[in-house]
C-alpha cells in the first residue's frame, strides 16, 4: 500500500502561529502535506507520527495536536537533525486493520535509516517495536504496572518473553502496591528486568548502561506521578518525575543502539493546563538533545587505540568476564564467557569492573549471566 494512504495530514491551523517564529522547532520540522514527498527519509532523520485510534478518532487527533503544539513551541537546539512530522496514521475499521498500517509505516521509516517518534493510546501497538528481527539490545517499557504474561506470552502485545535471546525485556518505573507477587514472579522468571521507582531515584546513573542499549523505549503517561505530568486516565500520587524522565531520555538519545521511541496513553481531558503535554515535550526534546550530541564510541576491533580490553576470571562463578573501555568518552561494556560460549559486548559502567576484580559479581552483570544461562537452557529444551 502507498504510504500517502496510510496516513492523514495534521490540521497545523490549530497550533499556534508563534511555534513557527524562528529559532523554534515549528519552523524548522519538515510537515508532511498531500503535495510532498511522503515517505521519503534521509539516514538519521527523525520523523514524527501518531496512531489514531478508531472508537475514539476525534479525540485522539485533539491529544496528539495538544502534544504537537507543545513540541513545536520549543527552541531547536539540534541543528545537524533532520526532523520530520508525517502526521496520523489513519485508524482501520479493525484494530487489526491499524496495527498492518502502523507496523508498514514503522518499517518504511525504519528501513530508511530513520527514527520514528510515536503518539499513541493503544499500548497494544507496541508490537511492532518488540517483534521486529533481528534485534539485540533492550526493549524497555516505562510503566507503573508490569504486563500480564500467560504461559510466557505477552497476550496484548503478541510478544514472547521466551524469544529474548538477542534481547530483554525490561519495565521501568513499576510500583510494587500496583502489582501482585504472582505477576512480578512470572515476569521475571520468564526472562524480563524491572527497575523500580525507587531503585530509579536512588541512583539513576545505573540506568545510563541499561538506556544505552536500549533500541526500543515505550513510555506510558500512568508511569508518572500525576502532579508532574497530568493526562493520564487514573491518577497517581507517586511515580517519576518530568525531571527524572528527562535525564533518562538524554541517556536513551546517546545510546548508540537507540532506534525508535513512543509515548502511550495521554489524554488532553485529564491535562487542563496543559502540564502533561508541556512535560511530554520535554522528555522528547532531551531525546533530541541526546541523539545530537551522541558518539560513535563502540570499536570491536581489538587493535583499535581507543579502546583498553581488560579480562577478569572468576572460577567460582564458572564465568570470564571480558571488559572494555573507551579512552575518551570513558564509557565500558562487557562480554561474559559462560560454558565456552561468549555473548555480545553490552554496556555497564567502571563499578562494574571494580566490583569483578574484588571477586564479586554486581547485580547488573549477575542479571545477565542467569539471562544469557536461561536462553541456553531454553535452546536445548528446543
Amino acid at each position: 500500500m502507498d504510504f500517502l494512504d496510510l496516513i492523514e495530514e495534521v490540521d497545523f491551523e490549530v497550533i499556534s502561529s508563534s511555534s513557527f517564529m524562528d529559532g523554534k522547532l515549528g519552523r524548522r520540522i519538515r510537515r508532511f502535506t498531500e503535495n510532498s514527498e511522503v515517505g521519503v527519509f534521509s539516514t538519521g532523520a527523525v520523523v514524527l507520527l501518531s496512531v489514531l485510534d478508531l472508537e475514539e478518532a476525534d479525540q485522539g487527533r485533539e491529544n496528539y495536536d495538544t502534544l504537537r503544539k507543545s513540541i513545536y513551541d520549543l527552541y531547536d537546539h539540534f541543528p545537524s537533525l533532520t526532523i520530520c512530522d508525517v502526521g496520523h496514521v489513519r485508524s482501520g475499521r479493525k484494530m487489526m486493520d491499524t496495527y498492518v498500517a502502523f507496523n508498514e509505516v514503522i518499517n518504511s521509516i525504519m528501513s530508511q535509516g530513520a527514527f520514528p517518534i510515536v503518539l499513541g493510546s493503544q499500548t497494544s501497538l507496541f508490537a511492532p517495536f518488540l517483534n521486529r528481527e533481528p534485534q539485540k539490545g533492550n526493549v524497555i517499557w516505562f510503566d507503573s504496572r508490569f504486563p500480564s504474561l500467560t504461559n510466557g506470552e505477552i497476550k496484548e502485545w503478541n510478544y514472547s518473553m521466551k524469544r529474548t535471546d538477542k534481547k530483554m525485556l525490561m519495565v521501568l518505573g513499576s510500583q510494587k502496591y500496583l502489582n501482585s507477587l504472582q505477576k512480578m514472579d512470572r515476569f521475571i522468571a520468564d526472562g524480563g528486568c524491572h527497575y523500580g521507582v525507587g531503585q530509579i531515584r536512588d541512583n539513576i546513573q545505573a540506568l545510563e548502561p541499561e538506556l544505552r542499549d536500549a533500541t526500543s523505549v515505550g513510555i506510558h503517561i500512568d508511569v508518572m506521578k500525576s502532579i508532574d505530568t497530568p493526562g493520564g486516565v487514573i491518577p497517581h500520587p507517586n511515580g517519576l518525575t518530568s525531571t527524572e524522565m528527562c535525564q533518562m531520555m538524554w541517556y536513551y538519545g546517546m545510546g548508540n543502539r537507540a532506534s525508535m521511541l513512543s509515548f502511550w496513553g495521554y489524554h488532553v481531558d485529564f491535562d487542563p493546563t496543559f502540564l502533561g503535554a508541556c512535560s511530554i515535550s520535554q522528555m522528547l526534546w532531551h531525546f533530541l538533545l541526546g541523539l545530537e550530541k551522541r558518539e560513535n564510541d563502540f570499536f570491536l576491533e581489538q587493535e583499535d587505540e581507543s579502546m583498553e580490553h581488560f579480562v577478569v576470571t572468576l572460577e567460582s562463578y564458572g564465568v570470564v568476564l571480558y571488559f572494555m573501555k573507551n579512552k575518551t568518552s570513558e564509557r565500558w561494556w562487557f562480554a561474559v564467557e559462560y560454558n565456552n560460549l561468549r555473548s555480545d559486548y553490552v554496556s555497564c559502567l567502571e563499578d562494574d569492573y571494580k566490583l569483578s576484580r574484588k571477586g564479586e559479581i554486581s547485580d547488573r552483570l549477575w542479571r545477565f549471566i542467569i539471562h544469557k544461562r536461561m536462553c541456553v537452557a531454553h535452546t536445548d529444551d528446543d
